[in-house]
């Protein structure tokens, strides 16, 4: 793990299906609105096996406030997988029997996409009052094209408010939502690492 991770929130959950992970607070969050960076988590349930070439449906990823401040972010969308927009988001998938280093930021995978990208609206902008957690629901990017094997698998997302949205929206964006993405809080999370085993069927 980097060691430029600035705080870390350790706590590994697992049953027999889902391994549920703690995030951790990775630096380059520099745009923030606030004086003080906000203080949260994201908590991601995987499930401890999954079929190659399928999307699991049971991923649960959320993001719970532990400041005492409010905490505005956004839910990731159509074109966050490829930093087309804020959030950013991905996946550090290495061979369970690998010693290399998860990145400190997810590399982008090699794979074809159009050029358009779905149009911003007002419910992907949303508050977080202290103590209160949001699901991210769709658009997590769960890599499919894997070998059958273990691995360790780390989730990242990190809203910035500054980036410059590409792609051609398939609607028009909400431009009132894009003012409150401009004044959102910038956060970089990293989950905690776990193990998930591809099966072939």
């Amino acid at each position: 793990m980097n060691h430029s991770i600035l705080s870390v929130a350790l706590a590994i959950f697992r049953t027999t299906s889902i391994a549920v992970l703690i995030s951790l607070v990775c630096s380059g969050c520099s745009d923030s609105v606030n004086h003080d960076p906000p203080k949260c988590e994201l908590v991601v349930e995987l499930p401890a096996r999954v079929k190659q070439h399928e999307i699991p449906g049971d991923i649960r990823i959320s993001i719970r406030n532990l400041g005492h401040s409010n905490v505005s972010l956004v839910m990731p969308g159509d074109g966050s997988e490829c930093a087309w927009r804020t959030p950013i988001i991905g996946w550090s998938v290495l061979p369970l029997d690998s010693h290399e280093a998860h990145p400190e930021k997810p590399v982008r995978r090699p794979t074809g996409r159009c050029g358009n990208i779905g149009p911003l609206t007002a419910e992907q902008v949303f508050t977080l009052k202290p103590g209160e957690s949001q699901s991210l629901g769709t658009w997590l990017d769960f890599p499919t094209q894997l070998e059958a094997g273990k691995y360790r698998v780390l989730f990242y997302y990190e809203n910035r408010p500054s980036i410059e949205w590409r792609g051609i929206p398939l609607g028009d964006h909400d431009m009132n939502a894009m003012d409150a993405v401009t004044e959102s809080d910038a956060v970089c999370l990293l989950s905690e690492e776990a193990i998930v085993e591809v099966t072939k069927d």
